[in-house]
C-alpha cells in the first residue's frame, strides 16, 4: 500500500509542427557536399530538428511538470499513463514536421525517454489512439513502445487498446475515446457526468466494483466529473478526467472546435494513498490565441 503518484499525458502528436518535441531528438538525413575534384560525396548526417514556437512553449511546461512530479512523488513510487496519439500519423500531411514516417516514431521515442528516465519509475502504461494518428491498429503505440523496452528494461512497459490497472487497490480505467466536453460551456461536463454514472452502473450490475478513476482524451480538454452511487449500505464514488493535450492547435484543429479561442496544454498527477485518491494536481497552462489589437 503506502503512497503512489499516477502521471497522465496525453496527445503529444510527436511528428507534427505544433506537436510536442524534445530537443535532444536525434533524425538522419542525407548531406549532399561537391568534392575538390567535382564529385558528388552523399552521407548521412544526425541532425536534431529546430523548435517552433508552439514546440518551445511545450517542452517548457513538460520540463517543468516533470520536476513538479519529481517533487510531490518525494521518493514514492510513480505509474505513467499516456491515454493516447503519442504521434501525428499519417493524415493531415501539412502539419508534418518530417516528411519521413519512422521519423514520428523516433521523435515519440526521444519525447518519452525523460518520463523513463524518472526516478522511481515503475510502470508504463500507452493506450492506443485515433487510427489516423497511430498508423491504424495502434501502430505508433506498439512501435514505441518495443523501442522504449529495448532501452528502458528496468521499467515495465506495455501498450493496451483499453487498460484496467489495479494500483494498490486504486484501480483506474483509461482508454483514448470517451465523452465529449459538450457543445456550450454552461453544458461542459455534463456528458462526462452521463457517462460516468453509466461506466458505474455497468460495472455494478456485472457485480463488480466501479473503478476508482476513468481517464478519457481525444479531445484536447480539460474535464472533470465525480459520482456517488449507494448500493444497500455500501457507497461507491468514481471520478472520471477528459485530458489536456500536448499538442497546439492547427487549421484542423480550429475547424473542429468552431473557432476555440484559447487553448489549455499540461498534465495530471494523482495522489493515491492507501488505495485511495487524495488529491489531484493539474498542471496546466492556457494559452489566449486570439490575435488583439486596437486602433486609435
Amino acid at each position: 500500500m503506502g503512497r503512489t503518484i499516477v502521471y497522465v499525458e496525453s496527445d503529444d502528436h510527436g511528428g507534427n509542427t505544433r506537436g510536442l518535441l524534445n530537443p535532444k531528438t536525434e533524425l538522419q538525413e542525407d548531406h549532399i557536399t561537391i568534392d575538390e575534384d567535382g564529385g558528388v560525396v552523399i552521407e548521412v548526417v544526425t541532425y536534431s530538428p529546430k523548435l517552433r514556437a508552439w514546440q518551445e512553449f511545450l517542452w517548457e511546461l513538460r520540463t517543468q511538470n516533470l520536476k513538479k512530479l519529481v517533487e510531490l512523488a518525494d521518493g514514492d513510487e510513480i505509474v505513467y499513463i499516456h491515454t493516447g496519439d503519442i504521434t501525428q500519423g499519417n493524415k493531415y500531411a501539412q502539419d508534418w514536421v518530417s516528411t519521413r514516417i519512422g521519423d514520428q516514431f523516433k521523435i515519440a521515442y526521444w519525447n518519452h525517454r525523460p518520463i523513463m528516465e524518472l526516478p522511481n519509475l515503475k510502470v508504463a502504461r500507452y493506450v492506443e489512439g485515433t487510427s489516423s494518428h497511430v498508423f491504424g491498429d495502434g501502430t505508433s503505440e506498439e512501435v514505441v513502445t518495443n523501442l522504449l523496452k529495448a532501452n528502458y528494461p528496468d521499467v515495465d512497459i506495455a501498450a493496451c487498446v483499453h487498460g484496467l490497472i489495479d494500483i494498490y487497490g486504486f484501480v483506474t480505467d483509461f482508454s483514448h475515446h470517451g465523452p465529449g466536453p459538450g457543445s456550450r460551456k454552461w453544458l461542459q461536463g455534463n456528458i462526462a457526468s452521463y457517462y460516468l454514472r453509466d461506466r458505474m452502473m455497468i460495472s455494478l450490475l456485472h457485480g463488480e466494483k466501479p473503478p476508482n478513476l476513468y481517464l478519457r482524451a481525444h479531445f484536447h480538454t480539460w474535464v472533470k466529473a465525480m459520482w456517488n452511487i449507494s448500493v444497500g449500505s455500501e457507497d461507491h464514488t468514481s471520478y472520471l478526467c477528459i485530458l489536456p493535450s500536448m499538442c497546439g492547435i492547427g487549421a484542423y484543429g480550429r475547424q473542429v472546435t468552431k473557432s476555440v479561442d484559447a487553448v489549455t496544454n499540461g498534465a495530471l498527477a494523482f495522489e493515491v494513498i492507501d488505495g485511495d485518491l487524495f488529491r489531484v494536481h493539474r498542471w496546466t497552462r492556457t494559452v489566449d490565441i486570439k490575435m488583439r489589437e486596437v486602433l486609435r
